[in-house]
Formats: C-alpha cells, structure tokens, sequence
C-alpha cells in the first residue's frame, strides 16, 4: 500500500557522479534497486544506457544487470566463508563459463586482477583471509573491490562510505 517512488526523474551522463540524498525510508535503495532492475515497477519508465529495462523480459533484465551494472551493497553481500580474494573474484563469475565461476577455477590474470582493485582499496594484504573475519569497512572494500572488477558501465552504491574510515 505504500509507494516508495513517485515523480522521479533524472539524467545521469556517463563519467558523472550523482548523488541521491535524503532521510531514512525516503527510497534512496528502492530507487537503486528500480534503476539495478532487481525490483520491478508498477508504472513508469526505467531507461538505462537506451535500454528500457521495464520492457524487458526478468531474463533480458538479469543478462543486463550482469553485464552493465556494479552494485556495492549497503550490506556487503559478501560469502563470510570464502576468502577475500574469492568474493572480489566473484564479480567476475558474469564473465566466465558457469562451471569455472562454481569451482573457482580463476586464471592468473583474473587473479591479478582481482588483487589490483584490492590494493586500489590498501587491503590486498587480506586476499587469503575468510571475508566473515574482516571488520566492517574492511568488508565494505572487499564489497567495492568487487564491483569494480566487473567493469561495469555504471555502480550504483547504496551507502558505500558507510562503515569506512575517513581516508
């Protein structure tokens, strides 16, 4: 009965960082969630890069979201269990065959790869630990470290600062 969004309406260019501000509950991760396609609409519009994600089929919207759009959750999403270089790695599993996504089978280059945007974010040194063992902005870098080996054409970030120190 609620209705989250109403009248929203904005460009976003590429190379442009926008930021969506406002209280508690007001739809800040609704909004992302439409714009990710992982939540439907009842009405309107969702265009990204051209596509009409509302129009789209749920499979053409995953195959979509996989291959354009980085999300850095506000809770993490990470498997506490696998080390750190494996939940980075994982935003690659869109990328490669489905089995070697299952049995982690990275090539040295992925790898590399992945370490790379993990010494963007100064924790590299952490790439063997479980991800349930890091503190809360450390797994908040493991989480961005994530989204941006996907290469995506954009990152939505859902409080991504959140639990980060200042620096």
């Amino acid at each position: 009965a609620v209705r989250a969004l109403k009248g929203v309406d904005f460009d976003a260019r590429q190379g442009e960082l926008l930021m969506i501000v406002g209280p508690s509950g007001c739809g800040k991760t609704t909004l992302l969630s439409v714009i990710a396609g992982t939540l439907d609409i009842d009405g309107g519009e969702i265009n990204v890069f051209g596509s009409a994600l509302h129009a789209l089929k749920p499979r053409h919207v995953t195959e979509f979201r996989k291959s354009h759009v980085g999300f850095i959750f506000q809770q993490f999403n990470l498997a506490g269990r696998l080390d750190v270089l494996t939940n980075v790695l994982m935003g690659r599993a869109f990328h490669v065959p489905v089995w070697r996504a299952v049995v982690k089978a990275w090539s040295d280059e992925e790898k590399a790869q992945g370490l790379s945007a993990l010494e963007q974010l100064d924790i590299a040194w952490l790439s063997a630990q479980r991800a349930e063992t890091l503190s809360g902005g450390q797994q908040q870098r493991v989480a961005i470290a994530r989204a941006l080996i996907q290469q995506p054409d954009i990152i939505l970030a859902d409080e991504p600062i959140a639990s980060l120190d200042p620096e």
